[in-house]
């Protein structure tokens, strides 16, 4: 999987354990597959952006609380592949 699949699994494993939530408990909240979860938090699933607002939602986040504060590595811009000197229209 994607860079981004890691860093977003890594920052939902560090604040379910803050939270001290058992993996199975997080999916309860979130509404999905235990197994699933574990996947995200591995990097090995690319969830889609409701799964992926559900389970910030379930860690009681929002979503700019939750990439800023658990995934810096994305304020970063470090990403080759983006052109940053395009506007989005």
């Amino acid at each position: 999987m994607s860079h981004y699949s890691e860093l977003f699994g890594k920052g939902v494993r560090n604040r379910r354990n803050e939270l001290n939530l058992t993996q199975e408990n997080l999916a309860e909240k979130a509404d999905i597959h235990r197994t699933y979860l574990a996947d995200i938090e591995r990097g090995k699933r690319n969830p889609s952006l409701v799964n992926i607002l559900k389970i910030i939602f379930a860690l009681d986040l929002s979503p700019s609380i939750f990439f800023s504060t658990y995934i810096p590595e994305l304020n970063q811009n470090s990403d080759p592949n983006i052109d940053k000197t395009k506007n989005i229209d």
